[in-house]
């Protein structure tokens, strides 16, 4: 069970980590890339670009919010 404190956690080798709120430097940095990564997905459809909080599930042990996550049309993973 989460703490009841509002705070991010993501599941790390079954570990509840804390994360701590990103700085206002990194939300620039991480708009800054989505809207380059976008623009390029407008012209090369290759996928769908997702932002956070958005949980990723690497495993039963790993649960993760990635700020930005890219999931590649099955075609476009086969390819190369």
């Amino acid at each position: 069970m989460l703490p009841a404190d509002n705070s991010h956690y993501q599941l790390i080798e079954g570990e509840l980590c804390f994360s701590s709120t990103p700085t206002r430097y990194h939300q620039i940095v991480s708009r800054n890339l989505q809207f380059m990564l976008m623009k390029y997905l407008e012209k090369n459809p290759r996928g769908e670009l997702y932002d956070a909080p958005f949980d990723v599930y690497l495993s039963e042990h790993d649960v993760v919010q990635p700020d930005l996550v890219f999931v590649a049309k099955r075609k476009f993973l086969s390819a190369h």
